[in-house]
């Protein structure tokens, strides 16, 4: 039991720093946070963020199987993401 409540303190903790370096910074291919909190819920605390919505996800596209040439533009612009997110101090 104590294992599980330390692990959701510390899935809690790394959500809060994403969501710092989201709603602080800026980075073409970082999500953008709009809102974040913590609410009680059934007397839990639980961490939320508020974002945009976009027409398109990443799998979507997958599952409609898009081809090879497209596949490489993708995954260039979430590695920068990583990239950006791990020098704003995120460990992903």
């Amino acid at each position: 039991m104590l294992a599980s409540v330390a692990l959701r303190q510390a899935e809690a903790k790394t959500l809060s720093e994403r969501n710092w370096v989201c709603a602080k910074h800026s980075h073409r291919n970082l999500i953008k946070v709009l809102a974040s909190g913590v609410v009680t819920w059934d007397g839990e605390k639980c961490p939320f963020y508020v974002m945009p919505l976009y027409q398109k996800i990443l799998r979507n596209l997958m599952d409609a199987k898009i081809s090879p040439p497209e596949v490489l533009p993708l995954y260039t612009q979430i590695l920068d993401g990583v990239e950006a997110a791990q020098l704003y101090g995120v460990d992903h």
